[in-house]
């Protein structure tokens, strides 16, 4: 298999890092076997692989490298790895996946990788940092040629600053939003650090179901336990988001309608305003016809994510009066 060493894209682009993940598997059998022991901790090294595929077709989608990965005992396992770097993760592309019989491998050395980093998986994939990456190479970095150990000081420069962010969420010192050092702006990390810990305070204080997403629009988590259901067998409903738009200017605690016909969702958002918001400081939403929409929004601008999260499963209690008020 040749894996020439050419000029790659830049890191914020999925290509180089599978291109940069392709090269040590195939080129180099230390990076090959530590990485394998990550990806694959069930194994044992050291590996080889074979049938190396990019662009490999599943379903209606492609994972970015398919191959086979046999270890010292003789197993064999099929590996599909994605790379997700500052892009949306979508959720029938890992479905797909986790329909074959293969080991799916997200990697997530971006911010996708930080945001997921407090949720759930979508199926049985297993999520790989580039954080995880560079510590099993940072003592092997010498025997890797120039572009590949500059692509893992790339990399490892932004685990950093993702490190920075989150203990700044959690009240370290104060995040560095200088941007000269990444095309990823400095309010998107530090948005998305802050909702990837209230994620992890959501966990810390039992809530489950935690799925955080990237929308058009905002990064956020929701978690399944939020869900009530107003009208059974309709699949209208009321539930919690947490969210911090694109590039930072707006951290909301969300109470939403989702589900139904546009009437059910006017109906619910009237009786929600007809019992007034879940305590002092929340603004009303718009009534909307869309599938779903916010009724009632809570700033969060000023609160630490464990605040935050605190909120938000005091927030459930409203949801539940206004399901049984309404049943």
């Amino acid at each position: 298999m040749d894996v020439p060493l050419f000029d790659v894209v830049p890191w914020t682009h999925g290509y180089s890092h599978s291109w940069a993940l392709r090269w040590l598997l195939v080129k180099d059998k230390v990076a090959r076997d530590r990485l394998l022991g990550v990806f694959l901790p069930e194994g044992k090294p050291p590996w080889r692989v074979e049938n190396m595929n990019k662009e490999f077709k599943v379903a209606r989608h492609r994972a970015d490298l398919r191959f086979d990965a046999t270890d010292a005992t003789g197993h064999e396992t099929m590996v599909l790895l994605e790379t997700k770097v500052n892009d949306d993760l979508k959720q029938p592309q890992i479905e797909a996946y986790c329909g074959t019989p293969a080991e799916v491998i997200i990697y997530g050395p971006g911010l996708t990788g930080l945001l997921h980093s407090g949720g759930d998986p979508i199926g049985r994939e297993r999520w790989i940092t580039g954080r995880q990456v560079t510590h099993v190479l940072k003592d092997h970095l010498s025997s890797l040629p120039d572009l590949i150990r500059s692509y893992l000081a790339g990399v490892a420069g932004q685990a950093d600053r993702m490190d920075a962010a989150r203990q700044a969420a959690r009240g370290g010192p104060d995040f560095d939003r200088a941007d000269d050092i990444s095309e990823v702006n400095a309010d998107d990390v530090e948005a998305v650090a802050w909702v990837a810990e209230v994620a992890a305070a959501l966990r810390a204080l039992g809530a489950d179901g935690i799925k955080p997403r990237n929308t058009r629009h905002d990064y956020g988590v929701f978690w399944a336990g939020s869900w009530r259901e107003l009208d059974a067998g309709r699949d209208l409903g009321f539930y919690i988001d947490v969210l911090a738009a694109h590039e930072g200017w707006e951290y909301v605690i969300a109470i939403k309608i989702g589900g139904g016909d546009g009437d059910d969702r006017g109906r619910a958002f009237n009786a929600a305003m007809e019992a007034g918001p879940p305590w002092e400081g929340w603004i009303s939403g718009r009534r909307s016809r869309a599938e779903t929409f916010r009724v009632w929004k809570l700033d969060a601008g000023s609160m630490t994510p464990p605040q935050a999260a605190d909120a938000a499963l005091r927030a459930r209690a409203y949801i539940d009066a206004l399901v049984e008020g309404g049943s």
